[in-house]
């Protein structure tokens, strides 16, 4: 199986963001990264989709990813390459976004 990199990953989200841009208003890439995020959100309640959990996981994995191609080590549930639990980070995010419904 071909290694993808996070450089071809980046270009994917790239990619999404440029078309999301189009539809949405060009400004800064912030803004739209986070307008973007919001959107898929109500994207997943549409779809009764739990979306604070697809976005912890979704976090869990970016920093999986990171780590990983910086050569560090990370703990991953046996036989598999995602991360055993959410990151510190993804935990608190995932609370403030369960609060906020």
């Amino acid at each position: 199986m071909k290694s993808i990199t996070n450089q071809q990953r980046a270009g994917w989200a790239a990619c999404a963001l440029a078309t999301f841009r189009e539809k949405a208003g060009d400004y800064d890439t912030a803004t739209p990264i986070q307008d973007l995020i919001a959107d898929l959100g109500h994207l997943a309640r549409c779809a009764n989709l739990d979306f604070a959990r697809i976005a912890a996981r979704g976090i869990s994995t970016w920093a999986y990813e990171h780590r990983e191609s910086n050569g560090e080590s990370y703990s991953t549930v046996p036989g598999t390459a995602r991360p055993a639990a959410p990151t510190a980070c993804a935990r608190k995010i995932f609370a403030i976004m369960h609060r906020a419904g």
